[in-house]
């Protein structure tokens, strides 16, 4: 048993090592002992090597990157509001603090009353708007990383394959460019020539044919022991980077109409506090502390001027001419 190790590259964590199970961060044990196990080093602080199932690395690593936990992610959060939804947004919570501490001078029903509950109602909305800014976006990082260990299980097949028959290993070569759209092109690219098109042959689909010569060529990579499986395991992966960016998409796309909303229940809260503002002036005439209260409640900050870069000297007018450095 052995704990505290980490698989250089992906930042995770492995909590136990075990002969049966691998458990990991994540809080589950993922069997071994699977039929698909392969080996991958796990590197240690005390530099030792411990062997792990690669199915168990490979479930760890998809978890993680689905619920933001591994590696490095490159991640952009929104900025919840621009500066001048901001002052605005801050006039409506101080509005709501002088009704609530000057509730009991209006009475129950009163417009006074009606006004400061929708500006209540429209901060809780503007609230959840905000929060909808803010992109619950998935890491790629590791859902690429699952792609690249699928490319090197298959080209490696595939250059023992190449000793006897020359050219073999060409088209499964893993591209220089490590950047996603070339990962997710190769991938593409293998799918196109290992997996069956099962769409009618009218629609690009496989003919009886090129599914046997396909079926033929996996099995020249299942004679090297590969998983029966492994066209289905690249097709998964795949798929997760299309269902990633997908998400993504739509986190973006809902930030963005988060962010108009927003805009939108400032522009209806000012209406409230408009009317308010007439009703304040004309109640609280004679009072003018109170009167004073309200102005500082109500108003929208302006923004912070930026200071002005000092000018630089001008350069003197007239004289004689300073005289050259020695040596010049």
């Amino acid at each position: 048993m052995a704990s505290g190790c980490r698989q250089g590259g992906s930042g995770l964590r492995a909590a136990s090592v075990g002969n049966e199970h691998f458990t990991e961060e994540i809080g589950k044990n993922w069997p071994v002992n699977s039929r698909k196990a392969r080996k991958v080093a796990i590197f240690c602080p005390a530099e030792q090597i411990l062997d792990i199932s690669f199915v168990a690395w490979r479930a760890a690593v998809k978890w993680a990157g689905f619920h933001g936990t591994a590696g490095n992610s490159s991640t952009k959060r929104n900025p919840p509001m621009n500066d001048r939804d901001q002052r605005r947004y801050d006039r409506l919570t101080r509005v709501q603090t002088f009704g609530r501490e000057n509730a009991a001078e209006f009475a129950a029903g009163s417009k006074a009353k009606t006004h400061f509950a929708a500006i209540d109602g429209l901060l809780v909305e503007i609230d959840d708007a905000k929060a909808g800014q803010q992109p619950a976006r998935v890491s790629k990082e590791t859902l690429l990383d699952a792609l690249t260990l699928d490319f090197k299980d298959i080209v490696r097949t595939a250059r023992a394959i190449a000793l006897t028959e020359n050219g073999f290993a060409s088209p499964y070569r893993i591209p220089d460019n490590p950047s996603e759209a070339a990962i997710v092109t190769h991938a593409d690219a293998l799918l196109a020539r290992l997996e069956d098109n099962n769409a009618p042959v009218a629609d690009g689909g496989d003919t009886a044919e090129q599914k046997t010569a396909k079926a033929t060529l996996r099995a020249r990579f299942t004679a090297y022991e590969m998983a029966a499986d492994f066209v289905a395991d690249l097709r998964a992966d795949r798929k997760a980077i299309a269902d990633a960016n997908k998400l993504n998409q739509g986190e973006t796309q809902e930030g963005v109409e988060n962010t108009a909303l927003i805009g939108q229940l400032l522009e209806k809260a000012g209406k409230d506090v408009q009317e308010l503002d007439a009703i304040m002036n004309n109640k609280y005439s004679r009072q003018p502390e109170k009167l004073r209260a309200w102005q500082s409640a109500s108003r929208i900050e302006r923004a912070p001027q930026r200071e002005k870069k000092a000018e630089p000297p001008a350069p003197p007018t007239g004289g004689t001419t300073p005289p050259k450095p020695p040596g010049t």
